[in-house]
């Protein structure tokens, strides 16, 4: 990892591959690491990908007091692209990685070619996700804490379809990533810092004015961001596309099926580029 500063944050990231950009963004309590050779090394013989440690992870420092916003995730975001990347770059991000995508579009279009929501939402506050993500801060506000075991748990349920969570073959390997004491420190760590900023975000009346194209995915057993939530991000967004891949959870594109979710996504980023040069020779032909 490279130690990069920003206007606000002195953070690090890491980059392979060579060709056209993707910048990977992570979910709450997520490390750039997690986007390693499932993606990043899968994308590498025609892509250059980026990944970088948000605000609030652990080893960052961020000078902004808080609460932050999703709109300061996003600054941070594009001030790291300007600095690395000499055109737009595709931006793929998963959860509060979505949402950071989704403000991203909206508030710095010329910076993103194309944005893939992966278990987004247009809004934070609203009905089930609202009122977890509300209870988890809470907890941690009165002094709570998970211990690693209790981690382990919890999130596997949040994280996990029924058939993943029984298989006895993977469920071993799950818990053993969910219990890694440095994921369970993030996780604790990130909570309030990274939680609440998804809380508060709503994006619901600047969807409509998204210029960039979208690809919108979500996953048939998500029950942190059921697919709802991500239909309503493609009714609103007059640029997206919505996809859903049956039998995955939340956290299913680490550890479950990461080679399914990493397929999808390489073609739809693939068929992107496609179109693009496809329009370029029809325009030289004219």
């Amino acid at each position: 990892m490279t130690p990069i500063h920003l206007t606000n944050l002195a953070t690090f990231y890491a980059e392979t591959g060579d060709g056209p950009p993707i910048l990977w963004l992570s979910g709450g309590g997520g490390r750039a690491s997690d986007w390693g050779p499932d993606y990043a090394e899968a994308f590498a013989d025609g892509y250059r990908s980026i990944m970088f440690e948000n605000r609030g992870s652990l080893g960052t420092t961020c000078r902004a007091p808080l609460p932050w916003t999703i709109a300061d995730f996003a600054a941070d975001t594009a001030e790291l692209l300007t600095k690395l990347c000499d055109r737009p770059a595709v931006v793929i991000g998963h959860s509060l990685g979505a949402l950071i995508m989704l403000q991203l579009a909206a508030d710095y279009p010329e910076l993103v070619t194309l944005g893939i929501s992966l278990a987004g939402a247009a809004r934070g506050h609203h009905g089930w996700i609202g009122d977890y993500m509300r209870a988890e801060v809470a907890y941690r506000d009165a002094g709570g804490s998970l211990p690693p075991a209790f981690s382990a748990t919890h999130y596997a349920a949040m994280m996990y379809p029924a058939s993943a969570l029984q298989d006895p073959d993977l469920w071993p390997m799950l818990r053993e990533a969910l219990e890694d004491p440095d994921a369970v420190a993030n996780t604790e760590a990130t909570v309030a810092t990274q939680w609440v900023p998804c809380i508060d975000f709503d994006l619901v009346d600047r969807l409509p004015l998204v210029t960039s194209p979208l690809e919108i995915v979500c996953f048939s057993e998500d029950v942190c961001a059921p697919p709802a939530y991500s239909a309503e991000l493609a009714e609103l967004a007059p640029q997206a596309r919505y996809h859903e891949i049956e039998g995955l959870g939340h956290g299913s594109l680490f550890g479950h099926r990461p080679k399914q979710v990493s397929d999808f996504l390489r073609e739809l980023v693939d068929n992107h580029f496609d179109a693009q040069r496809r329009s370029t020779t029809s325009e030289d032909d004219r």
